[in-house]
């Protein structure tokens, strides 16, 4: 049996936002030992001045509510769910909320693993991550792009037929997704690292796009002209 592609999209989307939410956790644990016994959670506004906690008991603190939050977060969905009739739109508001949830937390984690650090914060990591938000809320809503919208991947064989499109749409979305994945985990990658995953990423989504688009095309072309078998 076929899982409706929202159904798809949903699980996908389950897997990313599990990643979001377990990577700063897990550079936390690797950086650890280069970390000061101090940590600075906080500064005052206008001061040098800040407010530190112990490392351990702020680690284990920040990947509690790190877990807790998004599990509190689907636990309210649910609730909802069965309250209220569900509609499509209800849906998507439902999965950018949780998408909003996991990328604010790890990102507020992220920046404070690197300030402790000592690793400078740039405006190009901030550029990152904002890259990295769009693509992942993009390849989540492509799925549900009308044919011929603007906003969609409009290649020559998605344009001609509304069924290249739509499946199109619906297989590569992932890959969308994954690329927004790739730049909201740079941060914590080596600058080396990060640009190879980045460029092969973005190259692996384009070129995807057009080949599985022009081969579905063709794959429907080769099914109208395959000649029927009379009895």
């Amino acid at each position: 049996m076929q899982l409706h592609r929202a159904q798809r999209v949903w699980y996908w989307l389950d897997f990313m936002l599990v990643l979001i939410t377990l990577s700063p956790i897990i550079a936390a644990i690797g950086f650890y030992t280069q970390m000061p016994d101090k940590l600075l959670v906080a500064t005052r506004i206008g001061e040098k001045t800040g407010y530190y906690q112990d490392k351990l008991l702020f680690l284990l603190i920040f990947s509690l509510v790190q877990i807790v939050a998004p599990i509190l977060l689907r636990a309210f969905i649910t609730i909802s769910r069965q309250r209220e009739r569900q509609t499509k739109q209800m849906e998507i508001c439902f999965d950018l909320l949780r998408i909003a949830q996991a990328v604010v937390f790890s990102t507020m984690y992220c920046l404070l693993i690197l300030q402790n650090l000592l690793i400078p914060i740039g405006v190009e990591m901030y550029i990152m991550i904002l890259v990295g938000i769009i693509l992942l809320v993009y390849g989540y809503l492509l799925p549900w792009i009308s044919y011929l919208h603007p906003l969609g991947m409009r290649t020559s064989w998605t344009k001609t037929e509304q069924e290249v499109w739509v499946n199109t749409h619906r297989k590569l979305s992932v890959f969308w997704m994954l690329t927004g994945v790739v730049y909201l985990l740079c941060p914590y990658l080596p600058e080396w690292l990060g640009l190879v995953l980045i460029i092969s990423s973005v190259c692996l989504t384009i070129l995807s796009t057009y080949i599985y688009s022009y081969l579905y095309f063709r794959r429907g072309k080769g099914k109208q002209n395959k000649p029927s078998l009379e009895a």
